[in-house]
């Protein structure tokens, strides 16, 4: 099938692209520094800072 087949290789070649980031560098960095100097969870300083926890990791 055809059709099937380049609908695939679509998919497969746009599901590997990064998302774009949704948080500033400098945002990410300060939440990172935070976490480093004074300990605290990551996901207490993500809260503080209004963003998700999960954009801290990694």
């Amino acid at each position: 099938m055809p059709g099937l087949l380049s609908w695939r290789r679509r998919t497969t070649a746009t599901s590997t692209m990064a998302a774009p980031r949704k948080y500033p560098d400098e945002l990410r960095g300060r939440a990172v520094r935070e976490v480093r100097s004074i300990g605290r969870p990551i996901a207490h300083i993500a809260k503080d800072l209004g963003i998700r926890k999960e954009a801290l990791r990694g």
